[in-house]
């Protein structure tokens, strides 16, 4: 049984069920509750977890507007059909076109190239996020 088996280990890394202090930290160990889910952190843990569960934006150190969808759909692509021109998946031209993602220098490259633009001409640094 999975939880058994997580409780186990549990005990064999901390040296107990999760009672006492860490020896390398001193500060409380993290306990394992069962609950109809299975196992749920009880302690420092749920603090952490609850940190990693939401959702941020990235904050780069360079805000660009970018003009690929506007390209894009001038030249009568869809998104599919440029992420398989460019060899990557629907989603990262997706991301790019709603500045989620920067691409990669060569990405950034080859998307410049597929609409026989220059770099600078797609990408704009956006002057109100960066001063």
């Amino acid at each position: 049984m999975p939880i058994d088996i997580v409780a186990d280990h549990t005990a064999q890394l901390t040296g107990s069920a999760g009672g006492g202090r860490s020896p390398w930290s001193g500060k409380p160990r993290a306990t394992w509750t069962k609950s109809d889910r299975g196992p749920t952190p009880d302690g420092p843990h749920r603090a952490l977890s609850s940190i990693l569960d939401t959702t941020q934006r990235v904050k780069h150190a360079c805000h660009m507007k970018n003009r690929v969808r506007e390209l894009r759909a001038a030249s009568g692509l869809s998104q599919g059909e440029l992420a398989s021109t460019l060899g990557v998946s629907r989603q990262t031209i997706n991301s790019i076109e709603n500045d989620r993602y920067l691409p990669s220098l060569p990405l950034a490259l080859d998307i410049a190239r597929s609409f026989g633009e220059t770099v600078e001409a797609i990408f704009i640094p956006d002057q109100e996020k960066t001063s």
